[in-house]
């Protein structure tokens, strides 16, 4: 539903009179302001995440949260792990599976969202993070495919073709000459005719 509301607000984005009000959602919780979630790196397969609050001027912990944490990818974000609630230090342990797909480096951009927005508000994070399967992308030029470049084209691709433009050039060829070969008939006929 957000790649919805972008491309409406792209469309809005034409009409220079129309303003976007923007609201911040700030949650019924009395206790705890400026709530935070910070994301670390466990080991291979665990990202902790340690969500606190502001409570009298002072940083403290916010146990019983619930938080979930997503994987950005291509085309949204990806649930890594179940939504669950923070312990009494305000920590929660995500697992993560070791086969999930980073860039290069072994790097993927995590975001962790608490799902209570009544009470906390809408508190997200998002953080690079190495964890994750380090993946060395083949390009789409390595193989034969009938998207490459000519030197690397499928070698049936490369028959088939040719072959294919010398029988259509081949019949067009022969029905020309037998267009010729009508007219000089119907020349023949008509010097017959004259006599």
């Amino acid at each position: 539903s957000a790649e919805i509301w972008e491309v409406i607000a792209y469309i809005r984005s034409f009409n220079k009179d129309y303003k976007q009000e923007t609201a911040v959602k700030a949650g019924n919780n009395a206790r705890y302001s400026d709530i935070r979630i910070g994301l670390a790196v466990l080991n291979d397969s665990t990202i902790l995440a340690s969500v606190s609050g502001m409570e009298k001027d002072q940083r403290v912990p916010v146990p019983a949260a619930e938080a979930q944490l997503f994987a950005h990818r291509f085309f949204g974000h990806l649930p890594l792990d179940e939504v669950k609630a923070a312990d009494t230090q305000g920590n929660i342990k995500f697992f993560v599976s070791q086969s999930l797909p980073a860039d290069t480096a072994g790097m993927i951009k995590m975001i962790a969202r608490l799902t209570d927005e009544e009470q906390y508000g809408a508190v997200e994070t998002d953080t690079v993070l190495k964890i994750g399967r380090e993946t060395h992308p083949v390009s789409l030029r390595a193989k034969r495919a009938i998207w490459n470049t000519v030197d690397m084209a499928p070698t049936w691709l490369l028959i088939v073709y040719p072959l294919a433009l010398l029988t259509v050039l081949s019949v067009i060829g022969y029905v020309l000459l037998g267009l010729r070969k009508i007219f000089y008939l119907g020349k023949e006929e008509e010097k017959t005719l004259k006599k």
